[in-house]
């Protein structure tokens, strides 16, 4: 978020009783809802996404080449204690299951090359190769291992949307 979206913010809103307020006219902002639960609204012809102006509003900025990341994974729920500050690295690391994964787990698919089940682990643009198993389980159980030590408080074992957690 750049710098001067962190100073429109300031200027354009306020809290009042947990409530997100435009100075202007002191009327709460309403807040459109995305398709994937993320909320925003427009300042200066510009997005301003929910969680970010409450994070500018509590925290005073939001520093260049930073994110606000959802710690529970849920972009509908923006309280203050489930946001925190983090790099786009990091943001990705708190993903869930993708919608085409097939195995059903992060990190881990079918080699039909080698009849087996591969699993790695992303970080910082390097991938981390885990090796090939015989069973997804196993699969399954190292990439989750290996997430937990590589991506430590980041570490999302995507089964959110399966309403495993």
């Amino acid at each position: 978020m750049a710098h001067s979206m962190n100073e429109a913010i300031l200027q354009e809103f306020f809290l009042a009783d947990g409530a997100v307020v435009r100075t202007k006219t002191g009327e709460v902002q309403p807040f459109t809802v995305r398709k994937d639960g993320y909320r925003y609204c427009y300042i200066n012809r510009k997005t301003a996404y929910l969680h970010r102006v409450l994070w500018v509003l509590h925290n005073g900025g939001i520093p260049s080449g930073m994110e606000i990341d959802h710690i529970n994974g849920d972009p509908s729920d923006n309280r203050i204690e489930n946001l925190r500050l983090c790099g786009r690295s990091e943001n990705c690391q708190n993903t869930k299951v993708r919608s085409d994964n097939s195995s059903g787990f992060k990190g881990v698919f079918w080699d039909k090359h080698s009849r087996s089940w591969r699993a790695s682990v992303w970080k910082d643009k390097k991938k981390h190769d885990l090796g090939r198993f015989g069973f997804l389980s196993e699969a399954a159980m190292v990439a989750a291992k290996a997430r937990a030590e590589i991506h430590g408080k980041f570490a999302n074992q995507g089964l959110h949307s399966r309403g495993v957690v």
